[in-house]
């Protein structure tokens, strides 16, 4: 079976997640701490349904050889409906079922930002007077933060393919 294992539920997203300056052209990972989160980005990419990514390249890989900055944002666009749909989706769903949650809004979203190479999950929350406020990961609560690394790290973690049955998922000290 699939084994996924939580060995740290102090892990944080990192404030950014740097690829390698030849990243596009070669399409090689650094073998830093940061690798994991590299990977992950990888598989958004190649899990959500953008247009305009060239089949002969990784999805990422196209995306940051793409130079019309319409065209990415169009592209990061359709990462950011996946993420919602895949996490926040399921943060709301948690809440209406009665959990109480600190960080309780109902008008979050989450945003992907792509500069020179380096990527950062954010946070917009609507909740104050319908003004769109952008937060880093780490700026919200314990719980969502917990709660993202972790539905991130499911959803989209390269050796997970969406295969409920047969896989044992492994919670050090919840």
């Amino acid at each position: 079976p699939f084994i996924l294992y939580f060995d740290d539920f102090s892990d944080r997203v990192p404030d950014e997640i740097v690829f390698p300056a030849d990243y596009q052209n070669t399409g090689k990972l650094t073998r830093n701490k940061l690798r994991d989160w590299q990977e992950i980005i990888e598989e958004i990419f190649k899990r959500a349904d953008t247009e305009g990514i060239d089949d002969e390249e990784t999805p990422l890989q196209s995306y940051m050889n793409i130079s019309n900055s319409d065209r990415k944002g169009d592209i990061l666009s359709d990462i950011e409906d996946e993420l919602n749909n895949e996490i926040i989706k399921e943060w709301k769903r948690i809440k209406k079922s009665g959990k109480s949650l600190a960080d309780d809004s109902e008008k979050l979203n989450l945003v992907i930002v792509n500069e020179e190479g380096k990527f950062e999950f954010k946070v917009r929350d609507k909740s104050n007077q319908d003004k769109r406020r952008t937060f880093n990961i780490g700026e919200r609560s314990k719980g969502f933060q917990w709660f993202f690394n972790y539905m991130i790290k499911l959803k989209f973690n390269p050796n997970y393919k969406k295969k409920l049955e047969n896989s044992i998922f492994l919670l050090d000290e919840p």
